[in-house]
């Protein structure tokens, strides 16, 4: 059963990978290769993944063309203004397929965005460990 549901994650998230790539390819302001939208859509689907684990530090190319730094999560138990955030409203008329994508920045305690078009580099990401207390580096993982 877990071995099934593995391959059925994997699957998903593989599909997920191909439709980004696709997009990106579509509405890339510079063209785009197949290959290098397949990169950068594993790069979005890796920073996804580590801000739902813990606190992740990312590089992105802002419109002036200038390079941001960005500390953010999706983690619940890591900023205690992110664990009280009460959503304003019920209504939800956002477009699912959008490029962009929310994320709380811990240095400004707000939502924040970011574009799939501009991520450049995943510098650091760290996810609290239960067992040990500690927090650890998971980036290579």
């Amino acid at each position: 059963m877990k071995k099934r549901k593995q391959q059925e994650e994997r699957s998903l998230l593989g599909a997920w990978v191909c439709d980004m790539a696709n997009r990106l390819m579509n509405e890339s302001e510079v063209p785009m290769t197949q290959s290098e939208a397949f990169q950068q859509a594993h790069l979005v689907r890796r920073l996804l993944e580590k801000l739902g684990e813990g606190s992740v530090m990312f590089l992105y190319k802002e419109k002036g063309g200038g390079l941001r730094s960005a500390l953010g999560t999706l983690c619940k138990g890591i900023d205690p203004a992110f664990d009280n955030y009460v959503h304003k409203t019920t209504e939800n008329n956002r477009r699912t397929e959008t490029l962009n994508f929310m994320y709380w920045d811990l240095e400004r305690h707000a939502f924040r965005m970011f574009s799939a078009l501009r991520v450049r580099v995943i510098s650091s990401a760290l996810k609290w460990n239960e067992e040990t207390k500690q927090w650890v580096e998971t980036l290579n993982n």
